[in-house]
């Protein structure tokens, strides 16, 4: 059976990228509290030199929430403002995110718009502080 899903977090690398170096993490968090990680990193160096790599280099990891994070999580993604009104974000590299907050149905509810910065964004940054961390989420397998 197929889980519906609730929340799609994209995080894009926007600073500088060499080899090895993650590129992005897209977490899928479902309404059964199921989520799925996939992260993009560089080839290693050495993967290149060995001209048979793919790229980008992927990697998927799978868990599930624990019902008050997941009940905690739910509560901020119904937490008005996602973005404050004439908020101005400086910045020229970093990480960027896109956060979509589903329907049961499928129907985007939210949204915080195009991969751009969350800096500042209080709500934004307390729901991406609940998304799950494997630990290995950063580093090239």
């Amino acid at each position: 059976m197929q889980s519906n899903k609730m929340l799609v977090a994209e995080k894009h690398n926007w600073g500088l990228i060499g080899y090895g170096n993650w590129r992005s993490v897209t977490w899928i968090v479902n309404y059964d509290m199921s989520y799925t990680i996939v992260t993009e990193h560089n080839p290693k160096k050495e993967a290149l030199e060995q001209e048979a790599y793919p790229f980008p280099v992927r990697n998927t990891f799978y868990g599930e929430l624990e019902k008050d994070v997941f009940t905690a999580l739910q509560d901020l993604l119904e937490t008005d403002p996602w973005r404050i009104p004439g908020l101005e974000i400086h910045a020229c590299d970093g990480e960027a995110w896109k956060i979509d907050y589903y329907s049961v149905g499928g129907e985007i509810l939210r949204s915080s718009g195009e991969v751009d910065y969350i800096y500042g964004e209080e709500v934004l940054q307390r729901i991406v502080g609940m998304l799950p961390n494997t630990g290995e989420l950063y580093d090239e397998k």
